[in-house]
């Protein structure tokens, strides 16, 4: 029908359709670095030493570690590969009782109470008038922290500079 030769397993074919990729010989299990040896040795020395096995979720570590890579998701999401739910071993979300102020936080009070009637003067933190009170002028200026050098020292640097050029000498200043 439409004048063409279905061809598979020709040499031909096998050279149009060859994937590169699979002349590399790819490592699958490449030797771990020194740093990951010693960690391993570490863990599995002091889970002998406490007698108790390590578990992050329900990956078991010891000293060869076997890890599945995740699931490719599909572009509707990853439904298809719901993790496992287990008990977290304690509870949560559950009610704190209120038992008012705290007994330190109450002496503090009643003490500031006590000094402000020895002393006839009430403490005013962070109200308007205490902000105002106690107000840095200083923070309200603008400051130039990096100035125009004077006229006479621009003139004295160009001066020293001409010297240790003419001198074929660099003035070192202690510092």
């Amino acid at each position: 029908m439409i004048d063409h030769k279905f061809q598979i397993g020709t040499a031909e074919s096998k050279e149009k359709w060859h994937n590169p990729a699979k002349d590399v010989d790819y490592n699958f299990n490449p030797a771990l670095e020194g740093d990951m040896i010693s960690t391993l040795k570490n863990l599995d020395d002091s889970q002998k030493k406490l007698n108790h096995k390590w578990v992050i979720d329900d990956l078991q570590l010891s000293s060869d570690i076997k890890v599945d890579s995740d699931p490719i998701c599909s572009s509707s999401g990853c439904d298809q590969y719901k993790h496992k739910k287990k008990e977290r071993g304690y509870k949560i979300n559950y009610p704190v009782p209120n038992f008012g102020v705290d007994t330190d936080i109450l002496a503090n009070h009643a003490s500031l109470e006590l000094a402000e009637g020895m002393k006839q003067h009430k403490l005013e933190m962070g109200t308007e008038a205490s902000k105002e009170k106690w107000h840095n002028v200083a923070k309200d200026v603008d400051y130039n922290f990096a100035p125009k050098l004077d006229g006479d020292v621009i003139t004295t640097n160009k001066n020293l500079a001409d010297s240790e050029k003419n001198l074929n000498h660099h003035w070192a200043l202690a510092g």
